[in-house]
């Protein structure tokens, strides 16, 4: 999937190679803001754990600025219903990288993620921000998502438990789910 900007050329791996999910994650344990930006709680505390995990409990999406990886998404705790195992709800998780963090690519990537997403039958979208990260918050807010709750000393970050706000985005698919019988749907935990 591609998308062109007058300012640069964005395009979203939906398929990441498990070399490129090992140079994004050390990049992310390189990062300074790193215990602020993942929980000390993640499940995946090494790139090891992270790739593992592809294809049964996450599922990864590399965001790309001019052919440069600029950071990660992935979909986790996903709720799927059976016996199909047909995913119908997922958390999401967003890591820019530092040297994007100017550059505004989540606003230029969401409609664009929102669709994928949408594509695999997802029907909700849920979303934990720490309380005092606003922009990531204003980002939900403008891509619809909904402030459902705040989660007191929900999530540790560098060693602090932190109260977290809990946004959820209903994607609206059709009732008929058509989708379901085709190989857009990713198999997870088969």
């Amino acid at each position: 999937m591609n998308t062109t900007t007058a300012h640069a050329h964005i395009s979203i791996d939906v398929a990441p190679s498990v070399e490129t999910l090992r140079l994004l994650w050390q990049q992310f344990e390189r990062d300074p803001l790193r215990p602020m930006l993942l929980a000390d709680t993640t499940a995946f505390l090494s790139a090891q754990h992270f790739c593992a995990a592809v294809g049964n409990t996450i599922l990864p999406f590399v965001p790309h600025v001019d052919g440069a990886p600029a950071g990660m998404a992935w979909l986790y705790d996903v709720a799927m219903v059976t016996p199909k195992m047909i995913p119908v709800s997922a958390f999401l998780a967003v890591y820019v990288l530092e040297a994007f963090r100017s550059k505004n690519i989540i606003h230029e990537c969401a409609s664009e993620f929102l669709d994928i997403v949408r594509g695999y039958g997802l029907e909700q979208l849920w979303a934990e921000v720490r309380t005092d990260n606003v922009a990531p918050q204003y980002a939900l807010r403008t891509f619809g998502f909904e402030q459902v709750a705040v989660l007191p000393s929900w999530k540790r970050y560098g060693g602090v438990w932190q109260n977290m706000v809990l946004y959820r985005r209903t994607l609206g698919i059709s009732r008929e789910r058509p989708w379901r019988e085709s190989a857009a749907c990713p198999t997870f935990g088969r």
